[in-house]
């Protein structure tokens, strides 16, 4: 899908320098290289058939005090494995140091794009309901592989099959998926941002799985699907996207 840039409307917000995010915007020390991605998705919502999550991109646009975020919602089909993208917000903020009040400026400019959706009305669509978080969620390290089988369980009776390499290529074709669906904003470098986020997966080998527990668990078709977070670092320097699949109840 492909987006032109779109008209903005500008908000102005004014926080302490100290503030930055430095888990998001790189430090002096990782200045090379300057522009870093990072995807992550965050269970929304589940239909009779589909699994949905947030998928949300911070990219740096080569720059320190600059940050760039696009929300995508994506819907998987347990049985195919295939993702449908719907964008839900963009924006970039940038700071600029303002000597006389000692603070840092933030411009926030926010994307008007006329294909952005609700992620509830999609839901409803498709019968769905919300995934609330509850305070006892925590994901359940299965383990790290570049290939093989692991299994991650629920209780004493139900395992699920993680076959590694077909997840860690599932994990390269959403990458670039969203490689495709972003805006391909100016950066400071002479790149594109679209190929940021592609090469972003260069390299890939080992990933990290974990488990979402019970409220990842959904039936589809007759079977049982669990969702997965996968995380893959492609570089030392690269913190690596953490996306959620699902995989189904071995037999």
């Amino acid at each position: 899908m492909r987006i032109s840039l779109p008209s903005t409307f500008k908000l102005v917000l004014v926080s302490a320098v100290a503030l930055l995010g430095t888990a998001i915007l790189p430090s002096a020390s990782r200045a090379t290289p300057p522009d870093v991605v990072v995807i992550t998705d965050t269970l929304f919502g589940m239909s009779k058939e589909r699994v949905f999550v947030l998928r949300t991109s911070r990219d740096n646009l080569g720059l320190h005090m600059s940050l760039r975020t696009e929300t995508w919602l994506v819907a998987i089909d347990p049985q195919t494995r295939e993702e449908t993208l719907w964008p839900v917000h963009a924006a970039r903020r940038d700071a600029d140091w303002n000597p006389e009040t000692q603070t840092s400026v933030w411009e926030v400019t926010t994307d008007d794009n006329p294909l952005a959706v609700n992620p509830y009305e999609v839901l409803a669509q498709f019968d769905g309901s919300p995934v609330e978080p509850a305070a006892s969620d925590k994901s359940v390290l299965i383990g790290a592989a570049a290939s093989g089988d692991l299994r991650a369980r629920l209780g004493p009776e139900r395992a699920f099959e993680v076959e590694v390499a077909p997840a860690r290529e599932r994990y390269v074709k959403s990458v670039r998926a969203m490689a495709r669906s972003v805006v391909d904003a100016d950066r400071l470098a002479p790149i594109k941002t679209r190929d940021v986020f592609e090469d972003s997966v260069e390299g890939v080998s080992e990933c990290s799985f974990a488990s979402l527990g019970h409220r990842g668990l959904l039936q589809s078709g007759g079977q049982n699907y669990l969702a997965v977070r996968v995380t893959c670092s492609a570089y030392d320097w690269v913190e690596g996207h953490s996306l959620i699949q699902l995989v189904p109840q071995a037999r």
